[in-house]
Order: C-alpha cells, then sequence, then structure tokens
C-alpha cells in the first residue's frame, strides 16, 4: 500500500459533480485523522455512530464505519456493521469497478480482517481508494487489485433516494462553477477549494424537475 499524491486544482473538483453523491460526502471528509494520545477526534466518533458497534474513541478500526456514516448521510441503509467484510453481502456485486462502488479488500493471509472504502481510480496493479482509517485519516491511498475480494453497488431500490443531476443539468453546473472560480482567482479573500466544494454540494442538492 503506497500514499497517492491528492491533487487539489480546480479541474479535480470539477469531476466531483460527475460522481455519484456518497462520494462527494465521502471527499469532503478528507484529512479527517485520529488524535494521538488519550483525545479522540470527535468526527471519527461520529462515523462509529452508524456501525451497531457505537465505539467512543479514535482507535477502534473505523474504515466500515466511515463507509456506513457516508452511505446514510447520502440517504442509503450500510450495513450499520464494525466489521470491513459485512459490505460483501450489502448491495450488488459488480465485475467491475465504477466510480464510487464499494471495494472490500482482504489484509494479509486472514480469513476475516480487511479494509473497505469507495473506487477511485486504477493505477497500474493498484486501484486508487478513499477511504477512512487509511494512514489513520480519511485519504486516498492504493491497494492491490489482488487482494481485491468484492466489489459492490448501492440496489437500484436506493437509488431512488440520492439526489442527481441529469447530464445536461450536471455539465451546466460545472460551467457555473468554472466561471465561479474565474473570479474567485482575482478575490484573494476567499478560500476558492472551500467555495467550490460548497457549491459543489449545493447543486447537488437542489430539487430537480424529473
Amino acid at each position: 500500500m503506497t500514499d497517492l499524491p491528492i491533487q487539489s486544482d480546480k479541474q479535480t473538483v470539477f469531476t466531483l459533480a460527475n460522481k455519484p453523491y456518497w462520494f462527494q460526502i465521502a471527499y469532503k471528509e478528507k484529512g479527517e485523522k485520529e488524535i494521538p494520545g488519550d483525545q479522540h477526534n470527535e468526527r471519527i466518533i461520529q462515523y462509529h455512530q452508524a456501525t451497531s458497534l457505537k465505539a467512543t474513541d479514535d482507535e477502534t478500526p473505523w474504515c466500515s464505519a466511515f463507509c456506513c456514516w457516508v452511505m446514510e448521510q447520502a440517504g442509503i441503509p450500510s450495513p450499520r456493521n464494525a466489521w470491513s467484510r459485512s459490505w460483501l453481502e450489502w448491495g450488488d456485486p459488480l465485475g467491475s469497478p465504477k466510480d464510487g462502488c464499494l471495494c472490500i479488500f482482504k489484509r494479509g493471509k486472514s480469513n476475516w480482517k480487511g479494509h473497505v472504502g469507495f473506487y477511485v481510480g486504477t493505477s497500474g496493479p493498484y486501484y486508487k481508494i478513499l477511504g477512512g482509517n487509511q494512514s489513520n485519516s480519511v485519504s486516498i491511498k492504493t491497494y492491490l487489485q489482488e487482494d481485491l475480494i468484492g466489489m459492490r453497488w448501492p440496489k437500484e431500490q436506493y437509488l431512488d433516494n440520492v439526489k442527481m443531476f441529469t447530464q445536461g443539468e450536471r455539465q451546466m453546473a460545472i460551467e457555473l462553477i468554472k466561471f465561479c472560480t474565474v473570479i474567485l482567482d482575482k478575490t484573494k479573500d476567499v478560500d476558492m477549494d472551500r467555495f467550490i466544494n460548497k457549491m459543489t454540494y449545493a447543486i447537488n442538492n437542489m430539487d430537480l424537475d424529473k
């Protein structure tokens, strides 16, 4: 497993509008990390509350808790299980990866340990994964394809809960964000990345005509 450089340029943010809504939620959590010592990150404890374990620290393994929290935030029922391999029984199986799908990996030779996160892309023999508890944080890292034991996608009945743009609306939103960044480049007192993230979140939660 190796660290993967995460781009912070505008185009990376633009492409979020084309990702599943739950992936956008997960991406916004990037950077949350464990606090060394006796203190605990309250955000990670919130992730834990989406599972039946409901751990109250940031040391208990939390990759599955993070994925559960993300899906529940998106209005999609999760396994509500702190065990990463519980995702193997969730949703529908995939034969090949899709943006934002859940990827479940084995850990070593164990027949019960594992890891779960959201598919970002492929780099040679690796899958790029956005997940929790990766180097003790929410981050993007690479995992060997040969360690993959399953890929899952939400059942169709739950996707109606997720507010998505049509392709035309999505493209219009992307162009709007691009236009805004031209102005923001000249506005030094505005955090451009924060603004774009908020815009992306807002446009994906608009009530749209069917």
